[in-house]
Order: structure tokens, then C-alpha cells, then sequence
């Protein structure tokens, strides 16, 4: 049995064909095994987000806080807030922003050093 050229140029294609789609195959399956991945990362990382909002909850409850006030009142010597200490925002004095030089000669400070070396080693 002669084979045609024909015959070897659709075996050769069908070969490409079936190696092509191997590696697309292989491809999407490490692409689902690193999207799981990830998605039980991020399940993870929510799970730990819920449980430090948990402590950060009991940590700031105001009882608790209490509680340490009084246990520890002598060694830190805590004051209460007069309220006429606290400001509102509008209260606060304006900060004035720095003149910005319009020029080289007004930003620089002082004379220029001319006694300097610049330039590399050696030199």
C-alpha cells in the first residue's frame, strides 16, 4: 500500500491536532487547579478577617474597657475628658501652605558653594 502525499499531510495535521489539544487540556486544568486554589485562599483570608473583627469586638467593648479602667485606675492615672477640652473640626487654626518659588534664584538658600569638586573619583 503506496501512501499519497495527501495521506501524510492529514496525519501530520491530525498529529498536530491531537498534540494542540493535549496541551490546551493540561493548560485548563492547572488553570482550575490554581483558580481552587485561590478561591480557598480567599475563603481563608475571609474566615481570618471574621475572627480578628470578632477579637477586635470584644476587645473594644465598652464593658471590658471599663473593667480595665478600674483594675488598672492607679497605675495609669486616668482623668476623665472635660468635654469643653474637645473641638469640633471647624474649631482647629488653619495651617497656611509655604509660598512655593516661582524661580530657581528664590528657591535656592544661601550662595552657591563654588570651592566644591563634583565629578567622579580621582578627580
Amino acid at each position: 500500500m503506496i501512501f499519497r502525499t495527501i495521506d501524510i499531510v492529514m496525519v501530520g495535521a491530525l498529529m498536530v491536532g491531537v498534540t494542540w489539544t493535549f496541551k490546551v487540556k493540561n493548560e485548563t486544568e492547572r488553570a482550575l487547579a490554581r483558580v481552587a486554589e485561590l478561591e480557598a485562599q480567599i475563603e481563608a483570608e475571609r474566615e481570618a478577617i471574621d475572627l480578628l473583627r470578632a477579637d477586635w469586638s470584644l476587645l473594644t467593648s465598652p464593658d471590658r474597657l471599663e473593667k480595665l479602667v478600674e483594675r488598672h485606675s492607679e497605675d495609669l492615672k486616668l482623668e476623665q475628658t472635660d468635654p469643653a477640652r474637645i473641638l469640633s473640626f471647624e474649631d482647629l487654626p488653619i495651617k497656611r501652605p509655604l509660598p512655593v518659588p516661582r524661580t530657581l534664584d528664590e528657591a535656592m538658600i544661601g550662595e552657591p558653594d563654588t570651592n566644591s569638586i563634583t565629578g567622579g573619583i580621582g578627580q
